[in-house]
């Protein structure tokens, strides 16, 4: 239906332009009255009918408002009539007019600035009597919920987002504190009737006996609320942006100096939470972020993906990654040898600086290691008993060097997070959405008030970093897929670099934590992931069998039946002694080859002899050629490896199986499979 049109008959106009438009239209009506011959009372009657209108129009305008009104219609009636009677072509008559008009325009201005004198004024009485109305009934409900008679309201204080207001309120004597408002803090949310999702949030004042009552009237918590597209670079040293408070400011938490533990049952939002972290960290110039997540490093991926699959993203977000109870240790480990270097090494900084910490900055930049899903690290039966060791000595001694941790578990329990101490430790808490109040009460302490009511949406959290105060509601940015992404591209290069004296002591586990052989498995879809040694060690022991046993063993023999062979100091060597034995370099037979095979396909199932699986590391040792390349061959014939690890001989790693080579095997010969011609052509050099 198309929009209906009306005409607009209200005049917006500032006093210059209602002061040139009323001077030219005096100008032509007196020109066209002189040349028609109008007579000149015809122009008085007009401008007394026109100022009689506008007395009746402006009866709800101020005096001086309706008095300018008519005084103009009367000047411009006036001049128009007499200007018919003479001329309206003399210099004099437009002289005149023009005298008229900037006496016109200059009182018009004073006008207008009475009239907002008179509206700010009558504002100010509105919200005076608003203000008052609003402290008497918080002054009649302090004293009926809290037992607090006397308590006066001093000052009440819009929200600039309008959905609430903060009451700034003096106690009476009698030793009343905040803290005895923050207790009834449910109470009084229900005494005034707040919407659903509303509520009261107490604080402490200048002084001991002020208390700020924060009070959202309006539901903000429900809608969705998206990570900001200002990607401004950041620093540890400030809190990092988490969302935002009921009145619309921002809330952040700072975590140069103290850990954090968030919390959260399933679905409260706590996952999206924890990558709004790491989004404000990798923002940071001055903080390499460092992650532990055994869950198969899905907290990882979307910050390292970009890195590895576009060429114009110089640098990983995130600077490590550990996915495997091994590599977790490596990084761990890694980070105490850290910390404890920086105390020694960086001295000099934290004498210029006069402080006892080290001054962060993207020369020494902080560490912050981000444990996900915290129990299968920290938790009371976790196999990763040192890395939860390192981890717990990094929180006690990390402060000061800029090393940190957050972790992050669905509770607070000894269950998840292993030690009370890492709670006592951990000063920045934040909780997302829960049911039960005693989940509040774990990571809180029990003296929190308050509730699950505070926080009823994924998404909303509460969170605490000064232990004075009670938790405080917030609504958590949103952050998933393309957004995450880009951020993570934004960032890439402003990641600073490890300091000189931190990474000569990390070593070699923190320059090779990108090594193929650590990280394949990250990027190729877990097709061939493993957790196995460097590529150069050699094949495990007590592995599958080697090629021909019963040949070697025959070859082998052969060694006893010579004469006893020459120690270094002379005589012979003594046989009932293993530990003198020499060294004894077991031959080995000719590759086999089966017709109508790739020599690979056929040097596999040779070396796997009677066993049904083997490693992968010692097939690929074996065949003296690199896991990962090994892992690539066997995947353009498709085979794929076991996808859970099997232990032979108290190793556990992962592997093939025999009956998939056997089976590609015969695939190949009945012509089902084409044979790439890198597969064909291995070991032919």
């Amino acid at each position: 239906m198309p929009k209906e049109r009306h005409l607009d008959w209200s005049a917006h106009h500032t006093p210059g332009l209602a002061t040139l438009n009323a001077a030219g239209g005096a100008a032509a009506t007196s020109m066209v009255g002189s040349l028609a011959d109008v007579p000149p009372t015809w122009a008085l009657g007009a401008a007394g009918v026109g100022a009689l209108g506008h007395a009746v129009a402006t009866m709800g305008a101020t005096a001086a408002r309706r008095w300018h009104r008519t005084g103009c219609w009367a000047a411009a009636g006036g001049w128009v009539a007499w200007s018919i009677a003479t001329t309206p072509w003399s210099v004099t008559s437009l002289a005149s007019l023009a005298c008229l008009s900037v006496a016109g325009y200059a009182t018009a201005r004073l006008v207008t600035a009475t009239d907002q004198r008179s509206a700010d004024r009558a504002h100010r009485i509105m919200l005076a009597t608003r203000r008052a109305r609003t402290g008497a009934e918080w002054e009649a409900r302090l004293a009926r919920v809290c037992g607090i008679a006397g308590a006066r309201v001093v000052g009440v204080e819009q929200w600039e987002t309008g959905t609430g207001y903060t009451l700034d309120v003096e106690l009476p004597e009698g030793g009343k504190s905040w803290r005895d408002l923050a207790t009834a803090a449910e109470a009084l949310a229900a005494d005034a009737d707040l919407p659903a999702g509303c509520g009261v949030e107490v604080g402490p004042g200048v002084s001991r006996r002020l208390a700020l009552i924060r009070v959202a009237t309006t539901n903000v918590q429900a809608a969705t609320l998206d990570y900001p597209t200002d990607l401004t670079p950041l620093t540890i040293n400030n809190p990092i942006p988490i969302g935002l408070h009921r009145d619309g400011s921002d809330a952040g938490i700072s975590l140069r100096q103290d850990t954090m533990l968030l919390t959260g049952q399933k679905g409260g939002g706590k996952t999206n939470q924890l990558q709004v972290i790491n989004a404000g960290l990798v923002r940071c110039v001055d903080t390499l972020v460092w992650h532990i997540d055994l869950n198969g490093g899905g907290m990882s991926l979307p910050w390292i993906r970009p890195w590895w699959e576009r060429d114009d993203v110089p640098r990983p977000a995130v600077d490590w990654v550990a996915d495997t109870g091994r590599e977790a240790a490596k990084m761990t480990a890694a980070a105490l040898r850290i910390a404890k270097r920086r105390k020694v090494a960086h001295r000099r900084l934290m004498r210029e600086a006069g402080d006892d910490k080290i001054p962060v900055s993207p020369d020494v930049p902080e560490i912050v290691i981000v444990v996900d899903e915290c129990r299968e690290v920290m938790g009371e039966r976790t196999k990763h008993r040192q890395v939860a060791d390192d981890l717990e000595e990094i929180q006690a001694i990390g402060r000061s060097v800029g090393v940190n941790i957050v972790f992050c578990g669905l509770r607070a329990t000894t269950e998840v997070i292993g030690s009370t101490s890492i709670l006592k430790q951990a000063r920045a808490r934040v909780s997302m959405s829960v049911q039960d109040p005693e989940e509040l009460g774990y990571l809180f302490g029990w003296q929190c008030k308050a509730s699950p009511g505070d926080i009823p949406y994924p998404g909303c959290g509460l969170y605490l970093q000064d232990a004075s105060g009670n938790p405080r509601p917030f609504k958590g940015f949103r952050l998933v897929g393309d957004a995450l992404e880009n951020l993570a591209i934004a960032v890439a290069g402003s990641r600073p670099a490890l300091d000189a004296a931190s990474a000569e002591v990390a070593g070699p586990d923190y320059t090779g934590r990108w090594d193929w052989d650590r990280t394949s498995h990250l990027f190729d879809d877990g097709d061939d992931a493993e957790d196995v040694p460097l590529a150069s060690a050699a094949a495990e022991p007590g592995g599958a069998a080697t090629t021909s046993p019963l040949d070697q063993l025959d070859d082998a023999a052969t060694v006893f039946a010579q004469p006893a062979p020459l120690v270094a100091g002379g005589g012979e060597v003594d046989w009932s002694d293993p530990s003198a034995w020499p060294s004894i370099t077991v031959p080995t037979t000719a590759p086999v080859e089966v017709a109508g095979l790739p020599r690979l396909i056929s040097r596999l199932l040779e070396v796997m002899g009677t066993a049904d699986r083997a490693h992968t590391a010692t097939l690929a040792g074996d065949l003296d050629m690199e896991p990962d390349k090994l892992g690539g061959l066997l995947r353009a014939v498709d085979v794929r490896p076991l996808p859970h690890a099997f232990s032979v001989r108290g190793e556990t790693r992962r592997g093939y199986a025999r009956v998939d080579l056997e089976a590609v095997a015969e695939r190949i010969r009945a012509g089902q499979v084409e044979v790439p011609a890198e597969v064909a052509e291995w070991g032919r050099e």
